[in-house]
């Protein structure tokens, strides 16, 4: 052995040091406060989406307060849905009305609802019209509604049913709002769901004759463009005195 080489001691092995036993105890501690640490974060989050959860079965407002007169649509009657026709809708909480134009006599119905989103993304109209017997009668076409911070996306369509010799054609608008954004199909943003649980929906429908042509001067377009930012008027106040 050379002047400055360490001793060795052949009996004794690396894995056998004191340094080298106490490792296994060491990583085993780091272990358990890592899944401490995990099963910390998990409740939290338990909680977290829990709280959400409660939150998307309570209206930001209250549905009752969207206004009788919309521009120069006038509320004309309020429309009553079953406790449990509203639970298969997937909503919590809604309102339902006719409103008629005081300038062309045009009346309309609109229904707002708010739930899950999970729950209430589901009933378009191409599920809940043919469940009650309309069959579709014209295809879908898409419509922006101007709206503020941007353009609402709704889906329009038209159903018809036979009701006693006469037929009955129906054009319906609808949308979601979820994530601060209006769009006809949540289908792909359901990932968002358990971080925005909840949704609004919004259908307008009107009674059409037959040939009558669709277009962006539709009077559900034209309710649209006064109900939607009472909307998110309303969401921004209710926003507000939560922040206050």
């Amino acid at each position: 052995m050379r002047l400055g080489d360490p001793q060795t001691n052949p009996d004794v092995s690396p894995a056998s040091s004191p340094k080298a036993r106490s490792s296994p105890w060491i990583w085993m501690t780091l272990a358990c406060v890592l899944l401490a640490a995990s099963g910390g974060v998990r409740i939290w989050q338990g909680r977290r989406l829990e709280a959400a959860s409660q939150g998307a079965r309570v209206t930001p407002f209250a549905l009752k307060d969207l206004p009788s007169t919309l521009g120069r649509w006038h509320l004309r009657e309020h429309l009553h849905i079953e406790p449990d026709q509203l639970q298969i809708a997937g909503s919590t909480d809604y309102v339902a009305r006719t409103y008629v134009d005081e300038l062309t006599g045009v009346t309309l119905t609109v229904l707002v609802a708010f739930g899950p989103a999970e729950r209430v993304f589901a009933h378009t109209a191409e599920v809940c019209f043919p469940a009650i017997g309309y069959a579709l009668a014209e295809g879908a076409e898409g419509h922006e509604v101007a709206n503020d911070p941007g353009p609402a996306r709704f889906r329009s369509l038209v159903y018809a049913k036979n009701q006693g010799g006469t037929i009955d054609r129906q054009e319906v608008y609808y949308s979601f709002r979820h994530a601060d954004r209006w769009a006809p199909d949540e289908a792909g943003r359901r990932k968002l769901f358990r971080r925005s649980p909840a949704m609004f929906k919004v259908q307008v429908q009107r009674q059409v004759a037959p040939g009558e042509r669709r277009g962006s001067d539709s009077p559900c377009e034209q309710f649209l463009g006064v109900l939607l930012p009472e909307i998110e008027r309303l969401l921004a106040k209710s926003a507000g005195s939560r922040a206050a």
